[in-house]
């Protein structure tokens, strides 16, 4: 839906992208929370700057507390992934959207 609304017309950008340009920045924000979901989850586990493993031992207890805090990091990742890419490719329709009216591209 975000796309759809970054794709709206407007006084400075008049022009929308046709659908089948559009549908190719859904890509982004699944790319992102992919390989954000990747690095957190392969990040060490001595990184734990909110002591996620000592609150992570209540509900999973000491043996699979390792566990739980990798997949809260890889769960984390995503939605934080997916919202950075979710706002980078709204800046990248936006940007292709003012490219064309450069270019003269009345299509």
């Amino acid at each position: 839906m975000a796309l759809r609304i970054a794709n709206e017309p407007s006084q400075r950008l008049p022009q929308r992208l046709p659908i089948r340009r559009l549908l190719g920045f859904v890509a982004v924000p699944m790319v992102t929370a992919a390989l954000a979901a990747l690095l957190l989850g392969l990040s060490p586990s001595s990184f734990d700057p909110w002591d996620q493993h000592a609150v992570a031992e209540m509900p999973a207890g000491p043996a699979r507390a390792a566990a739980f805090v990798r997949v809260w990091r890889i769960h984390i990742g995503s939605y934080l992934g997916g919202a950075l890419g979710l706002l980078l490719a709204v800046a990248l329709v936006r940007r292709r959207r003012a490219r064309r009216i450069e270019a003269g591209d009345g299509r």
